[in-house]
């Protein structure tokens, strides 16, 4: 009976899966979607949703992903953070814009900040969006392949299944177009990266080490 109790709950999860794939493929170019984690303004995406108390306080975190600055931020921080939001001492959230399109006439922080969405949809959004970060080209403005976007960070992932369909169909039709639009001019003009705890931005010394880290938004949230 056990067994057949999992065997049912597996092939009930396989059909969930199934359903939300052809749901997704059967959606037009004109369909968009929210991510299930955006913030309550539409402004963000919330990291490790649902761990956190609405007590907690909140750390917003802004970026863009060309910006180099915001790539050494998650690479000295972002993992203490990651373990403040999964333990419930933070509600954790990331604000993406997209200046540094026009500021280097390309279209990857966009298309990036589109990907991390449609990786949201599937539940890879802290990962997908640290393997952005983590592949920024050393020359500011050189930007992200579509391949490295689509392909070969959901790969590095092992992102597969209805996951991977549902992500690919999210990205090729540019479903979290509007949703990305809408935060950037939200967010805008703030200077990134910024850290802010309960609406007031953090000021961190360069080169603060994790512990700093994490002690300096203790101290602001109270």
């Amino acid at each position: 009976m056990r067994r057949a109790g999992i065997g049912i709950m597996v092939v009930a999860a396989v059909m969930v899966i199934g359903s939300i794939v052809m749901i997704v493929q059967a959606m037009t170019s004109t369909h968009q979607l929210t991510p299930p984690d955006a913030t309550a303004d539409h402004s963000g995406i919330t990291a490790f949703a649902g761990s956190a108390a609405d007590t907690a306080p909140t750390v917003a975190v802004y970026l863009d992903y060309q910006c180099p600055d915001c790539a050494e931020l998650q690479k000295s921080y972002g993992t203490a953070l990651a373990d403040l939001a999964k333990a419930g001492k933070i509600q954790l959230s990331y604000h993406a814009l997209t200046f540094f399109d026009q500021k280097v006439t390309n279209d990857s922080s966009a298309q990036a900040a589109r990907g991390a969405a449609c990786a949201d949809v599937v539940g890879y959004f802290t990962d997908y969006q640290d393997a952005v970060l983590a592949a920024q080209p050393t020359t500011t403005g050189a930007g992200f392949s579509t391949d490295l976007l689509r392909n070969s960070i959901p790969d590095g992932l092992n992102m597969s299944g209805g996951a991977r369909s549902t992500f690919e169909v999210c990205f090729d039709q540019g479903m979290t177009s509007e949703f990305v639009s809408a935060a950037a001019l939200a967010n805008y003009p703030l200077q990134v990266p910024r850290v802010m705890v309960n609406g007031t931005a953090l000021t961190l010394q360069r080169g603060a080490t994790p512990a700093e880290f994490e002690a300096a938004i203790q101290q602001a949230a109270q």
